[in-house]
């Protein structure tokens, strides 16, 4: 009995904190994008265009490579990661927005409660818990692929 109570609440509570944060994300991101004024949109679309032609860009000198070196094995030390030089205020500002959202974690919270009062009781059952958060997290990622395939 133990087993099944750990496992319907691992289910139903890592089911929860996914659709919650699902849900507060995605209206975060359309509320920061209807506030965006032109300028800023426009930035964000340099951004993820700069990394498209980026992408194609090292595809291409991979493949220039290849061609060139078939049969030499050679080590070619990466360039530095743009991350740090695409941070900026609005950025940080924004990233702020998105993860301190109340309703977020109270998702986290009322996990934690409940994983407490299961111990307080002598019922929790480790196995049981990552269970029914392992058998949720496949049943997200399964639920997501079906509904990527229908469209």
């Amino acid at each position: 009995m133990e087993f099944i109570v750990n496992f319907i609440f691992g289910f139903f509570s890592f089911c929860f904190i996914v659709l919650v944060v699902f849900f507060v994300q995605a209206n975060s991101i359309k509320k920061i994008l209807n506030n965006a004024n032109k300028e800023e949109l426009e930035s964000l679309q340099n951004i993820y265009v700069d990394k498209y032609e980026d992408k194609e860009e090292d595809e291409i000198n991979v493949n220039k490579k290849w061609n060139e070196d078939i049969g030499k094995v050679s080590v070619e030390i990466p360039k530095k990661s743009k991350f740090f030089s695409s941070i900026n205020l609005s950025s940080i500002k924004n990233g702020f927005k998105i993860f301190f959202i109340p309703l977020r974690i109270l998702a986290y919270i009322l996990f934690v409660v409940g994983f407490f009062i299961l111990l307080r009781n002598d019922y929790l059952n480790l196995v049981g818990l990552f269970s029914g958060v392992l058998v949720a997290n496949v049943f997200v990622v399964f639920v997501l692929a079906l509904k990527n395939r229908a469209n």
